[in-house]
Order: structure tokens, then sequence, then C-alpha cells
């Protein structure tokens, strides 16, 4: 029952017995991460050398030890077959026997490398917006509006700005309302 459960789930899971790592079980979520190996039966150290400098090892051995789990989030990670990194959320939590004996431990994650690389490409994109409004010589400025209950425009604010703006107008005034700064401007 426990290995339906596990195969059902969307992230991958692996249990790990004893102070070498063996695998007892992995899902096929874990298989698709990973390409197909030999775990059950096998170390961590044996199913992927290529970790040997990563440092999961030794976060296998400090949970093991300590009886502590570990998180992390967007881990960098990787993979004998993989042209670069992958990222992975990650869960080592230890396992207990009826005495409160570390037996193993219960591994589970989610790859996130496509969430973590389209953040990036949306920080990217967002700096080279900031560093074009920054850089022309023309005032630009981004204006919010605000609206009464008929949907009249009321009042308005300059949400951003870039420097040539406050250098043209004089004002550095984003983030105010136009009734702040000035009062007795036609609405």
């Amino acid at each position: 029952r426990r290995e339906q459960i596990f195969q059902q789930m969307p992230g991958f899971v692996a249990v790990l017995r004893g102070p070498t790592h063996v695998f007892e079980y992995v899902n096929d979520a874990y298989v698709t991460i990973a390409g197909e190996r030999d775990f059950v039966g096998r170390t961590v150290r044996e199913a992927f050398p290529e970790l040997a400098a990563q440092g999961f090892y030794e976060l296998l051995d400090t949970v093991y030890r300590t009886g502590r789990p570990f998180a992390a989030r967007a881990m960098p990670i990787l993979l004998a077959g993989d042209e670069g990194e992958r990222a992975i959320d990650l869960l080592y939590q230890p396992l207990r026997d009826e005495a409160g004996a570390i037996t193993g431990i219960f591994v589970g994650g989610y790859d996130v490398t496509e969430q973590v690389r389209s953040r990036a490409a949306l920080r990217d994109s967002e700096e080279r917006y900031r560093t074009l409004l920054e850089s022309i010589d023309v005032g630009f400025c981004i204006l919010e509006m605000k609206f009464d209950a008929e949907g009249r425009a009321v009042d308005y604010r300059i949400a951003e700005a870039n420097p040539a703006f406050a250098r043209q107008t004089g004002a550095d005034v984003a983030g105010l309302w136009v009734s702040e700064f000035a009062p007795d401007l036609e609405r």
C-alpha cells in the first residue's frame, strides 16, 4: 500500500536503509529524474558515482548520524547524462524504528529546474528593461490610475519613472498621488 501511494506521487521518492544508504525503494518519478539505473539493493554511492564531489553523500551521512532532517530549495545537482545542472527541492528525513533508533532515510522532492530557469530568465528580462529605461534620454513614466465608484478617473500617480523624467520635469514624485503634490491640478 505504501509503495502504491508513493508511486502516485508527482515528486520523487526513495527509501534508504542503514548507514551505507542502501536503496530499498524508488518511485517512477525518481527514475525519471535520475535515469534508468539499478537502485534497489545498491548504495547511493554505487548508484550515483557522479555525486562524489557534490556533497550529497555527506548530507546523508549527517542526517543518519544526527537524526536531524535536511531540506533545501532549488539545490543544484549534476547527474550523469545531463547536459547541465538541475535544481531540486530536496528532503532527507530520518526513519526510526519503534525504539527510536535511526534505520534509514526517506528521500523526497521535486525537480524544479524549469521554474528556476524561468525565474532567472524573468530576472534577466527585468534587468534589461530596467537598464533600457534608466539609460534612455527620453522621459518615461508609468501611471497608476485611481477611479471612483462610477469608474471615472479621479487621481493618478507616477508608479515608475526613469531618471530622464525626473531631470526633464524637475520633479521626483514617483509613488505620490497627484492630489498630494499638486492638489489644485485639474482632475
